[in-house]
């Protein structure tokens, strides 16, 4: 995919999977009570951020951004 197709089609794909992550772990770490959740957070890179990142990867015309930039949607467990 490259950086048009993540922006007009993808980027919705890489939320829902963040958020699907973040479900995951929070039912995860709710199963046991050793653990003080103070909160998950979750994202999918915006697309000014990876147009920065891709530009400063000298990859800005890349078909294979998703093998460029490993970091398309993520999660932070805070505790």
């Amino acid at each position: 995919m490259n950086f048009d197709e993540y922006e007009r089609e993808r980027r919705s794909d890489f939320a829902a999977f963040a958020e699907a992550i973040a479900n995951i772990l929070e039912a995860a770490i709710k199963a046991d009570l050793g653990y003080r959740l103070q909160q998950i957070q979750r994202r999918e890179k915006s697309p000014s951020s990876l147009k920065g990142k891709l530009a400063k990867l000298n990859a800005s015309e890349s078909n294979r951004v998703e093998d460029v930039v490993k970091d398309l949607a993520a999660c932070r467990v805070i505790f």
